[in-house]
């Protein structure tokens, strides 16, 4: 289970750990703003190898017709999951399928209709029940997909999708508000900071070796194959 703290203390903690927290004089030889630089390129790092880690599932709103895009939300869409209603409960699994039928091709031809105008009651006075019959992905799309039936005007359809989301960044103006869990990529990136302030302090004996013993690290939590050679000399391109 992943604990939560303050990014603030997330980097006392490593200012620590650099022997820069004397009592009321912390980041004293590194600098909070340099700390924080250097967890964002960190995440940036972390993302661009294990890009699993950062999966997320999240309700989203569908707008009425057959695409479905949310490149605000999500970096990549792996799967839709569910129908669920606005409180996220389950309605009914949804069969996920991908294609490499483009959207104008015979496989989504329909998409180019007219969205179906359907009042939120049937003549019954009843609600309209809408249920996705099929979803469609398409691998060079990554951020959008296609339901089938189209959802009708003046229905709300929820839904719970996989999705990969890039690292927010952390400002310094936000620091005490900014919570930082104890997952795998806020621990390899801890390293990762080590080793670039580290790193920057060529005249001391001893931390360049301490550096790179971090960026191993940070590669040995993250799982990756890449050498310190090819870790060190991304960092330097940043």
């Amino acid at each position: 289970m992943h604990t939560q703290q303050s990014a603030y203390e997330y980097f006392r903690h490593i200012a620590s750990m650099l022997h820069d927290d004397e009592p009321a004089r912390p980041f004293v030889r590194f600098k909070i703003e340099d700390l924080i630089n250097a967890y964002n390129q960190g995440m940036a790092v972390v993302y661009a190898y294990r890009p699993d880690l950062f999966t997320i599932i999240r309700r989203v709103k569908l707008s009425p017709g057959v695409h479905q895009d949310f490149n605000e939300q999500c970096d990549n869409i792996l799967q839709v999951l569910e129908q669920v209603n606005e409180h996220g409960d389950l309605i009914k699994p949804v069969h996920t399928e991908r294609t490499n039928a483009p959207f104008g091709g015979k496989r989504a031809a329909w998409s180019l209709k007219r969205t179906p105008t359907i009042p939120r009651e049937g003549l019954d006075g009843a609600p309209i029940e809408y249920t996705i019959d099929s979803v469609t992905i398409q691998p060079d799309v990554n951020t959008s997909f296609n339901v089938h039936p189209p959802v009708p005007q003046g229905v709300d359809v929820y839904v719970n999708i996989k999705c990969i989301r890039p690292p927010t960044p952390i400002r310094y103006s936000a620091i005490d508000d900014t919570v930082v869990s104890s997952a795998v990529h806020s621990v390899a990136v801890s390293h990762y900071i080590m080793a670039k302030m580290l790193m920057g302090n060529r005249d001391a004996a001893g931390y360049l070796q301490e550096s790179r013993y971090h960026f191993d690290l940070f590669k040995e939590v993250l799982q990756i194959e890449a050498s310190s050679e090819q870790t060190v000399e991304r960092v330097q391109q940043e």
